[in-house]
């Protein structure tokens, strides 16, 4: 990773606050907790209060990590800076962002109330928010790499083809996540809002995998007929 890019601070100031904000509501919240909730929002499954109050902070720092590892790997990133640099830094954050705001505006609220009930509506707007638009974001500035990106079926040396290909991701993502975003306000509760919002969230990522393959596919297919159409003029010369 390029210097002055450092992606593992973020993560660890939003772990401390989650640390912080669980200590002042431990002795506020019940021994049992819920852990998974029906499609109407009720609990259906409970566990401990640790485990519950503690899975949040700990995600925070381990999935951040592994992909800051997972990117220390790669030469690629080693002399990227600017904008690529900052958005490689803002994904890899991102899980800890994430997994800090719906636990903060959801997780606890619902566990502190009577009935623990889920705040669907909330926790889907995040969703929308965070793992479609920022990340869709981001990936429009992220330079060729083999570690941080969009599955990519060309060699990273045709970087023309890559950054088109995470251009393009970028925007369908973010589209799908206003899409998601307003359905998440708009539509009421139940299974067929859990369904829907499920294939808004995953099918926007299926596309974008989809996306790539087909440019990729067309790219190669150019370049083959390209060298096809070279070959009899080489010869005849």
């Amino acid at each position: 990773m390029a210097a002055g890019n450092n992606p593992a601070a973020l993560p660890l100031l939003l772990a401390v606050c989650s640390i912080v904000v669980m200590a002042y509501s431990w002795s506020s919240s019940p021994e049992s907790v819920a852990l998974w909730w029906s499609a109407h929002g009720h609990p259906v499954l409970y566990g401990p209060r640790w485990l519950g109050l503690l899975a949040f902070p700990f995600l925070q720092i381990v999935i951040p990590y592994i992909l800051y590892q997972v990117a220390c790997r790669d030469e690629r990133l080693d002399g990227q800076s600017g904008e690529s640099a900052n958005a490689i830094a803002n994904i890899i954050a991102l899980p800890s962002v994430l997994l800090f705001v719906e636990y903060v505006l959801v997780y606890l609220p619902t566990v502190l109330s009577s009935s623990q009930d889920f705040l669907p509506r909330i926790f889907t707007s995040n969703i929308a928010i965070w793992a479609l638009f920022w990340l869709g974001y981001n990936l429009q500035y992220v330079e060729p790499n083999s570690s941080i990106g969009v599955p990519v079926f060309v060699p990273l040396s045709q970087d023309d083809i890559w950054m088109r290909t995470h251009q393009r991701a970028g925007l369908i993502l973010m589209g799908f996540g206003l899409i998601l975003f307003v359905f998440s306000l708009a539509c009421p509760i139940g299974v067929p809002y859990m369904a829907v919002s499920l294939v808004i969230w995953l099918g926007a990522y299926v596309l974008v995998i989809l996306d790539s393959y087909m440019i990729c596919t067309i790219e190669n297919t150019a370049i083959v007929r390209a060298e096809n159409l070279r070959q009899p003029l080489t010869s005849e010369a």
